[in-house]
């Protein structure tokens, strides 16, 4: 009997049916991948770890565990997901907290402070740096400036930029 890198032996009737049964999955998913007529999707998976990165993005969230939940290792999921969005999971899950946090300034209910920790950032140092970079100002000046153009209609605002 042969053995396989395990050490375990592996009977050769099993081994056989164990290739045949790989052949003939590998023949039926290259039907699916190449069939030209149908346009390629993201799978299924990355588009759940999507839905889940936007929907629980205030939480703290593992890298690890969101690829393991899609069925991938972590590495693989990282590649997997930025040829699929364009991005990488950890940037998206930064983009989804930065846009979250533009709602809860513009809503003037909350301290910054509040809200850095309300969208599930955990330095309000951090938070700051991060927001400066992504949106060109820190958050106690984004809101400033929003309280400012509060009764300037949108379409002005559009049209000559908003350095009123």
């Amino acid at each position: 009997m042969e053995t396989t890198h395990l050490r375990r032996p592996v009977h050769p009737l099993a081994k056989s049916a164990r290739i045949e049964k790989t052949i003939l999955a590998c023949l039926g998913k290259l039907g699916d991948v190449w069939d030209e007529s149908k346009p390629l999707e993201a799978p299924e998976a990355l588009d759940l770890a999507r839905r889940m990165i936007e929907t629980r993005c205030h939480e703290p969230l593992d890298m690890r565990a969101i690829s393991s939940g899609a069925g991938y290792s972590q590495f693989h999921f990282i590649r997997l997901f930025r040829q699929a969005f364009n991005t990488t999971p950890h940037q998206y899950l930064t983009e989804q907290r930065i846009q979250r946090a533009k709602q809860l300034l513009a809503m003037d209910e909350m301290t910054v402070t509040d809200v850095c920790f309300a969208v599930g950032f955990q330095s309000l140092g951090s938070f700051s740096a991060l927001f400066s970079r992504k949106v060109g100002y820190p958050p106690a000046v984004y809101r400033t400036r929003l309280t400012h153009m509060r009764g300037i209609p949108q379409c002005f605002l559009w049209m000559y930029g908003s350095q009123a």
